[in-house]
């Protein structure tokens, strides 16, 4: 059996002597030229490759890349011990989740960003599982950086000593 992601994490962490994740998060939201993106992209893989443990390549990328060009970053990145991360956040009912990790695993991402939300019983119960037999990751979200983000992520919960439910 292969290695796990995080094995392969930590390996390319240590060989690199870097535990530097870089988020390609390039996209001029003005701009059409995904093309151009995806150019950037390969050339920062190339020029940095020696020093990144890993790719996070956004959703507002992934969407208007062709497939043929997403399995480009992501064989480029394993020929240079990169592991690669799609940044979709998923967050839905558990077959949608699966439909679009096999997808993402087809074009050979190593691991999903899932919000967890979405809960474990019929949300991310069986991605989960399926990545840990496919030796791939699951990242979980636990806060974001945009300023609304408290709004949800900084709730504090409390739990009353009468329930009405």
């Amino acid at each position: 059996m292969g290695k796990t992601f995080k094995q392969r994490l930590e390996t390319y962490s240590d060989s690199k002597k870097s535990n530097l994740i870089l988020a390609a998060d390039f996209k001029n939201i003005e701009s059409s030229d995904y093309f151009g993106e995806y150019k950037k992209i390969v050339k920062t893989i190339n020029d940095l490759g020696e020093y990144i443990a890993g790719l996070k390549i956004n959703f507002h990328l992934l969407l208007p890349l062709d497939k043929s060009k997403i399995s480009d970053i992501c064989k480029l990145c394993k020929q240079n011990d990169i592991i690669t991360i799609a940044d979709m956040k998923l967050n839905d009912i558990s077959s949608t989740n699966m439909a679009v990790g096999s997808h993402l695993w087809t074009m050979g991402f190593d691991g999903v960003i899932v919000n967890p939300i979405t809960g474990y019983n019929d949300g991310l119960d069986k991605l989960i599982s399926t990545s840990h037999r496919k030796n791939k990751g699951i990242i979980s979200l636990v806060h974001m950086s945009h300023k609304g983000a408290n709004e949800f992520y900084s709730l504090k919960i409390t739990k009353n000593k009468k329930s009405n439910n």
